[in-house]
């Protein structure tokens, strides 16, 4: 491009002097310059009108040729047409790639705008949801899957999952996953999850059906232990205490594994309140300094007065968080008990100076049974059922569950719940209280 420039201007020049002599010899001054000048004028008046032409769009994909400069400027228009003609069909070639991947998909996929309108789906939503891959684009989704509870879900902004009926077959249970992307588009994931839920819901109900057939022998065992507990038998008392102790821990994974049977069954959106927060708080507290048995000190740090829409089973999930603190937490160590609140939502925090847990382990502990340290544990008296029971009461609340650990310096648990569980306090705030 350089030399096209210089070449061109050197041409000028070369005109513009010969234009210059010439009137000097003539003896006409300026007439030359002036005729040289009107030619270059039209030159450029000329390219310029030709490239105005075929910006309007003449028809032609490519610029008109010219002469000098504006040959340099046709090569690089079509230097640059031809590299975006290129991308436009590599977009294009990923683009259809994409459909032809989301297609081959077993889920239903769709892309949404900000106002909930359908940009975009593969042909499973015609099997799953019953909708239209054609007709539909366009359409609002709340005009096409009416479900209140889906639209409740739909309208929380969150990226929690919901498992419905489908709108076909209500033997059929579909989940819906929403992930927001880009500038306010979502998209939307429809899985079938029918056989996934009978396998889960047989092995439930195997569990349960178990732990009732269980129940009773244990409970008589137990009975009979204890009457030999009591009994003057010398020899058999190590024996006897060690069977009663065991019987006792077998009671309470027994417990533990119908609670959460209970808890599958039922529905825990269902029968919500507002729970005094601070109230239950008062009560956490005193239960693990009666845990404790002055073993440890409890520190309670109420941070706000709201209270917390919700069942009351996020008590026992508390309290499965309290106990652990204090059987984890060497004598002498500090546990504390917060409740916060900020624009983000509210936060329960069970914080100790226990022993820790090693971080490969921190996204397993809440597996049921899940043991990071099994001889300690049983030493403890945990079930391997606690955070199994937290991590499902929360779920089901659309709460989640934060774990922070280091080894040999303690660990902290925080409740993390959505600002649209918050509620206000049901009386005058009588102080924040630490203790």
């Amino acid at each position: 491009m350089g030399e096209i420039w210089r070449a061109s201007q050197f041409r000028m020049a070369l005109s513009l002097a010969a234009a210059l002599l010439l009137d000097y010899l003539t003896g006409l001054p300026g007439v030359f310059t002036i005729v040289l000048l009107l030619w270059w004028l039209r030159q450029y008046l000329r390219g310029t009108w030709n490239y105005h032409h075929w910006l309007q769009g003449d028809g032609q994909l490519y610029p008109p040729e010219g002469k000098g400069v504006w040959a340099d400027i046709h090569d690089l228009t079509v230097r640059r047409i031809k590299r975006q003609r290129q991308r436009a069909h590599q977009g294009v070639q990923l683009m259809r790639e994409f459909r032809h991947a989301a297609s081959a998909l077993p889920d239903a996929v769709i892309i949404l705008d900000n106002r909930k309108n359908i940009l975009w789906m593969n042909h499973r939503c015609e099997t799953l949801l019953g909708l239209n891959p054609v007709k539909d684009v366009g359409v609002n989704l709340s005009n096409l899957i009416r479900t209140p509870a889906f639209i409740q879900w739909f309208a929380r902004q969150d990226e929690s999952c919901i498992t419905l009926p489908a709108p076909l077959n209500n033997r059929i249970r579909l989940q819906y996953r929403r992930i927001p992307y880009g500038h306010n588009r979502h998209m939307l994931l429809v899985r079938d999850v029918t056989e996934r839920e009978r396998i889960e819901q047989t092995r439930k109900d195997f569990v349960a059906n178990v732990s009732h057939e269980l129940r009773t022998p244990l409970t008589v065992l137990s009975g009979y232990l204890e009457m030999m507990q009591d009994a003057e038998l010398p020899e058999w008392q190590p024996a006897v205490a060690q069977m009663r102790e065991q019987s006792l821990r077998m009671q309470h994974i027994i417990d533990d594994l119908l609670t959460l049977s209970r808890m599958d069954a039922e529905n825990l959106l269902e029968n919500q309140q507002a729970l005094d927060m601070p109230a239950w708080m008062q009560t956490l507290a005193k239960e693990a300094r009666a845990l404790s048995q002055q073993r440890h000190t409890i520190e309670l740090k109420l941070q706000s007065d709201q209270w917390l829409q919700g069942n009351e089973s996020l008590y026992q999930a508390f309290s499965n968080l309290v106990s652990n603190a204090v059987r984890y937490t060497p004598e002498g160590g500090q546990i504390t008990l917060i409740w916060r609140t900020g624009p983000e939502g509210g936060e329960f925090a069970v914080m100790d100076t226990g022993i820790g847990i090693p971080r490969q382990h921190i996204p397993r502990i809440t597996e049921r049974f899940y043991r990071v340290d099994s001889d300690r544990s049983r030493e403890a008296g945990g079930t391997g059922l606690g955070l199994a029971i937290v991590k499902h009461v929360l779920q089901q609340h659309g709460a989640h569950l934060l774990v922070e650990s280091e080894v040999g310096r303690g660990s902290t648990f925080t409740c993390a719940f959505p600002t649209r569980m918050l509620r206000p306090s049901a009386h005058a705030t009588t102080g924040l209280t630490t203790s």
